[in-house]
C-alpha cells in the first residue's frame, strides 16, 4: 500500500461585503479567504481514521489504513495537512505506519483516534481486541508517530495500561471508561480514566513509554456521559465538567486545584453535551438544553468570578453535532457555529453567530461550503493573525461499510463580513 488518494485544494479569496454594523471595534476591511481540501480513498478497502480533536485551526490531522475487520497487522498512511489561504498548496507531512498486535489480538477497524502531539507529532490509539474469543483481555496501544523522521515509538503490551480502557456499569448500562481528551505538553500526554470512585491516569512520553497508572483524584464520580478535562495554566489546575447519568442529567463544573482540592464552581440541571471555550482568558460554557432541542444554556465567567449566571440561547439546532464556540473579549459574548432554520436566515444551514451575554443572536456570516446533513463534522473557531475571525469544519462521509471522503473547509472573515441581525 504506497498511497491512499489524492488531495485536492481549492484556494479562494473573496472581497469581504460591507454591513454598517459590525463584530467588535470599528478596523480596517480586512478580505475574506477561504481555503479547501479533500481527500478520497482510492477504493472501498481504506478506511479514514479521525477523532473529535483532529483539527488545530487551519491543520487536520487523520490516517488512512487497511479496511480488515479482524487481522494482527494493519498499515497505516498517517498525515497532518496545513493549509493556507494565499493560493500555496497545502504541506502534507504523511509517514507510513504498520502495527503490529503483540497479543495475537485483532486491530479492530473503528477502534482508532488520532490528533496532535507538540510541534512536530501525532498520537494514534489503537485497539488490540479478542474478535470472537471470549474471557480474552483488549489491550490499549498508544502509537507516537514523529512527522520530521517518521519514527513511530510504541507503548509496550501492559496490564497496568489496559486499567484505563474498560467498560463500567451503571443502571444496567455500560460506559467506556477512557477519555480522548489528552492533557497534552509538547513532548508528553497525560490519559485520564474515570470509574465510579475516581479519576485514574497515566503520563506517556513521545518514545512510548508509559508511567504506571495511579489514583489522580479520589471522589465519587458520575457514570453517563464521560467527564472532560480542561488544563487551565500551571498556577490554576484544571477544569472538570461532568454531568451525572440521572432523569435531570446534572452537570457539574469544578475546579481541580494543583494540589489535587476539588472546588465545584456552577451547576445547572436537564443539560447535556456541553462545548467549552478558553479563549480569552475567560472559561466559556454551552451545553444542549434536554427539554428543548432548540435551545442551549450557556455561562461565560472568569475564575475567582462570584457570581456565574447562566443563560438560554433560543433557535440554535445542534442536528445531533456539537457546535463550536469561541470567547469573545470580555462582556461581547461568543461565536458559535450553529444550525438554524430561523426567519433572520436566506435557508436552513450552518452559520457562524455571535451571541451577546443576554442570549440574543446579534450578527452572523455564512461559512459556506458546508458538510452534508449525514456527514461526521468537527469545528474549530479561531482567530488569525489578521484579526479575522475564522472557522475550520472537517467532514466525514461514511456508510456502515465505508468512509468515502474527508472534506476540510477553512472560512476567515473580516469584521465587516458579519451582518447585523434585526
Amino acid at each position: 500500500m504506497t498511497t491512499f488518494g489524492i488531495f485536492n485544494a481549492v484556494v479562494i479569496a473573496l472581497n469581504g461585503l460591507i454591513f454598517p454594523i459590525i463584530l467588535g471595534s470599528v478596523s480596517p476591511a480586512v478580505p475574506t479567504n477561504r481555503t479547501e481540501l479533500s481527500y478520497y480513498p482510492e477504493n472501498d478497502k481504506i478506511e479514514i481514521v479521525y477523532s473529535e480533536n483532529f483539527i488545530e485551526n487551519t491543520t487536520v490531522y487523520y490516517g488512512a489504513c487497511d479496511r480488515h475487520s479482524e487481522t494482527t497487522q494493519k498499515k497505516c498512511i498517517i498525515r497532518r495537512v496545513r493549509a493556507n489561504f494565499w493560493g500555496a498548496s497545502p504541506k502534507v507531512d504523511e509517514c507510513n505506519v504498520t502495527l503490529h498486535s503483540e497479543s495475537g489480538n485483532f486491530i479492530t477497524s473503528r477502534d482508532y483516534s488520532i490528533t496532535s502531539l507538540g510541534k512536530d507529532r501525532a498520537i494514534l490509539k489503537w485497539l488490540e481486541k479478542p474478535g470472537q474469543k471470549t474471557n480474552v483481555t483488549s489491550h490499549l496501544r498508544f502509537s507516537i508517530v514523529n512527522f520530521s523522521d517518521c519514527t513511530v515509538k510504541t507503548t509496550k503490551l501492559s496490564e497496568d495500561l489496559d486499567q484505563l480502557d474498560k467498560w463500567i456499569p451503571n443502571d444496567l448500562v455500560f460506559y467506556e471508561s477512557l477519555s480522548d481528551n489528552y492533557i497534552k505538553g509538547e513532548d508528553d500526554f497525560e490519559v485520564f480514566s474515570f470509574d465510579k470512585m475516581s479519576v485514574n491516569k497515566s503520563s506517556i512520553n513521545a518514545e512510548g513509554i508509559a508511567s504506571k497508572v495511579g489514583k489522580w483524584l479520589t471522589y465519587p464520580t458520575y457514570l453517563g456521559h464521560l467527564a472532560t478535562i480542561f488544563p487551565l495554566s500551571k498556577d490554576q489546575g484544571y477544569l472538570l465538567m461532568e454531568v451525572s447519568h440521572s432523569m435531570e442529567s446534572l452537570m457539574t463544573v469544578a475546579l481541580i486545584q494543583p494540589n489535587g482540592q476539588r472546588q465545584n464552581l456552577t451547576h445547572i440541571k436537564s443539560v447535556n453535551y456541553p462545548v467549552v471555550s478558553l479563549d480569552n482568558g475567560l472559561i466559556g460554557i454551552c451545553a444542549q438544553d434536554m427539554l428543548k432541542d432548540t435551545t442551549m444554556k450557556c455561562t461565560q465567567f472568569k475564575l475567582g468570578d462570584k457570581e456565574i449566571n447562566w443563560f438560554s440561547v433560543s433557535n440554535v439546532k445542534r442536528n445531533g453535532r456539537r457546535p463550536a464556540i469561541y470567547n469573545l473579549p470580555m462582556g461581547e459574548g461568543f461565536l458559535m457555529n450553529i444550525f438554524t432554520s430561523d426567519i433572520y436566515y436566506p435557508s436552513i444551514g450552518k452559520y457562524l453567530v455571535k451571541i451577546g451575554l443576554d442570549g440574543k443572536l446579534k450578527q452572523f456570516v455564512d461559512p459556506s461550503p458546508k458538510c452534508s446533513h449525514s456527514d461526521y463534522s468537527s469545528d474549530k473557531i479561531f482567530k488569525d493573525d489578521l484579526g479575522r475571525y475564522c472557522l475550520s469544519t472537517a467532514c466525514i462521509a461514511w456508510t456502515e461499510d465505508q468512509y468515502n471522503y474527508l472534506r476540510f473547509f477553512s472560512n476567515c472573515f473580516g469584521l465587516e463580513a458579519f451582518e447585523n441581525i434585526s
